[in-house]
């Protein structure tokens, strides 16, 4: 990794030792540790309308709908952030925001990888899961633009919000 990349993965980690701290945060705003704190805990309590303010808000309501749908049937235990990294350019989903024809430069991006623990009413078995979550900053403000759950139990699905395209 060049000098660049670790200047922006140190920053981007040391945004995230933050998000101990107090305070309120504005969805949509640019503190990235703040904004990742309150999306878990919003997660966390089942609290989907502020949820979905993360969310660029093409995204928004899509989201919201999909975790109403399945709220009586998750329950999140816990959320740990495990490790940010910068997405390179080659390699950012092709979902979310529009490429900005105007912008002289690609959007940052930012991929948070966090561990959660889960239990489903019709199991309640407690299952461990990785969710990706990526941070697109447009305008100046940070928005949520997809986010995968990938159960860490061998040869389970992942689901990934938005879904691709059908071609």
């Amino acid at each position: 990794m060049n000098w660049c990349g670790r200047a922006v993965t140190g920053a981007a980690l040391s945004v995230l030792a933050l998000a101990c701290a107090e305070g309120q945060s504005k969805p949509g705003g640019d503190d990235l540790a703040e904004l990742n704190k309150a999306y878990c805990k919003a997660l966390r309590w089942k609290n989907y309308t502020v949820g979905a303010k993360f969310w660029l808000p093409t995204l928004s309501a899509d989201w919201l709908e999909l975790r109403e749908a399945e709220e009586d049937l998750v329950n999140l235990q816990g959320l740990e952030i495990r490790r940010v990294r910068p997405v390179p350019p080659d390699a950012r989903p092709t979902t979310g925001a529009p490429a900005d024809p105007d912008a002289d430069e690609p959007s940052e991006m930012v991929e948070v990888r966090i561990r959660a623990q889960l239990f489903r009413n019709d199991t309640l078995v407690v299952q461990k899961h990785t969710l990706m979550l990526v941070w697109e900053q447009v305008g100046g403000e940070w928005f949520l633009i997809e986010e995968r759950w990938k159960p860490l139990k061998e040869g389970a699905e992942e689901t990934i919000f938005p879904p691709a395209p059908s071609r």
